[in-house]
């Protein structure tokens, strides 16, 4: 894919679509060039993943404490259409998903200075620590954070089998 929008060869250029934005935001300037291809019968030829549509490319450049830096991130998509902004919105959404679930996981389970190594123990702990803060997502009685939640079930069995649902 890299290839293909590096390089695009001349009868594949009225098939992409692109988009540009640039956001000021937190002390940073970011631009994204997102591109999209649902022309894409050459590779599916090749591959046949199920259901390879299209596929996007987005190019961001990061300014930040005075240096420039610059990623460029491929994706493949079942979505049909070409719309290179509709296309950069879902993957500012997906990532905005996945930051969020981090950081909470970060902040009420401290996950990130788990140091979990042997076997497949750091793949179930990170299972069961999404399970619980699924569980204590949905106890809405206690107006209070994740973490107090976290605690309280530690310290209040009654609470516990609440956040467990067994009555």
């Amino acid at each position: 894919m890299a290839l293909f929008f590096e390089n695009t060869p001349k009868n594949y250029i009225e098939s992409l679509a692109s988009h540009k934005t640039v956001e000021k935001d937190h002390g940073r300037i970011e631009e994204r060039e997102i591109t999209s291809c649902n022309d894409i019968d050459w590779l599916t030829r090749e591959h046949e993943p199920p259901y390879l549509v299209s596929i996007v490319s987005v190019k961001s450049r990061r300014f930040h404490n005075n240096e420039w830096s610059q990623e460029t991130r491929y994706f493949i998509s079942s979505v049909k259409h070409n719309d290179a902004e509709k296309f950069g919105h879902y993957i500012r959404a997906h990532w905005g998903v996945e930051n969020n679930l981090h950081w909470t996981l970060d902040m009420a389970f401290d996950e990130d200075s788990r140091r979990i190594r042997k076997g497949f123990a750091d793949q179930n702990m990170a299972i069961l620590r999404q399970i619980s803060l699924n569980l204590l997502k949905s106890e809405t009685e206690h107006k209070v954070g994740i973490k107090i939640k976290r605690r309280m079930a530690g310290w209040d069995n009654d609470y516990l089998l609440k956040v467990l649902q067994i009555f």
